[in-house]
């Protein structure tokens, strides 16, 4: 799915405000079954995850949709299909949002696993 020029450049910048928070670690990867049997496949660290994201291009990003955590209604959550080298050359899926409240920010990383298998 090819993103409209606007969804391009809210990419760009949804990355552009993450990046310094990636750089203080306040990034936090989500439970889930397919992230947890990735995690244990895979074995990388939250900072080696860490500098996959910072390595994403609005390029990679295949959509934008509304968060449907009932908490966080306002905040869009953004979907990344990359290739990457690993043991081998995988194609992960990447979703994830920026958390601000008035006194903190944060990275929630709903999904990190090979791509193909979607929550």
């Amino acid at each position: 799915m090819k993103l409209s020029e606007d969804q391009y450049a809210n990419a760009k910048e949804f990355l552009k405000k993450c990046k310094p928070y990636f750089r203080t670690n306040e990034c936090t990867f989500m439970s889930s079954a397919k992230n947890t049997e990735f995690n244990r496949r895979a074995r990388l660290k939250d900072e080696d995850k860490i500098r996959i994201i910072e390595k994403l291009t609005a390029d990679d990003c295949v959509k934008i949709e509304k968060n449907n955590n009932p908490n966080y209604p306002d905040a869009m959550v953004y979907v990344f299909i990359v290739e990457v080298e690993l043991d081998d050359v995988v194609k992960l899926y990447i979703k994830m949002y920026l958390l601000e409240e008035k006194n903190f920010a944060i990275v929630i990383v709903i999904s990190f696993h090979n791509e193909g298998v979607f929550e």
